[in-house]
């Protein structure tokens, strides 16, 4: 990992990436990803999440974000020890709302 690293992202209780560079779009966060290895097992299904925005399906975005969401997407911020963790269904002040990886980039915005 490295050593400018602020966040850390973990899907299914396994650490898939780093953020660092990390900077505020409102009323997105956005920073640079640096996978591990084990992101590639679940890479499909940010692609997948990715692909359905601006779909005209109904909800087919909101599927795709809870299947991330249910297999316990979180966010861990090592400057404060905060976790986010993304909760489907009902809002939940102070988690995700959603996070999106699309090649190095990551973005998301908290609830």
């Amino acid at each position: 990992m490295e050593r400018s690293e602020q966040f850390r992202v973990f899907l299914a209780d396994e650490l898939i990436g780093a953020v660092s560079e990390v900077h505020i779009d409102m009323p997105s966060i956005i920073g640079t990803f640096h996978p591990t290895t084990a992101f590639s097992r679940f890479q499909h299904l940010f692609d997948h999440e990715h692909d359905t925005i601006g779909r005209r399906e109904s909800g087919a975005w909101t599927k795709a974000r809870d299947a991330l969401f249910s297999l316990g997407l979180r966010l861990e911020d090592l400057k404060t020890g905060k976790v986010r963790s993304g909760i489907c269904g009902t809002v939940v002040p102070d988690q995700l709302g959603w996070l999106h990886i699309r090649g190095n980039k990551i973005w998301w915005r908290p609830r």
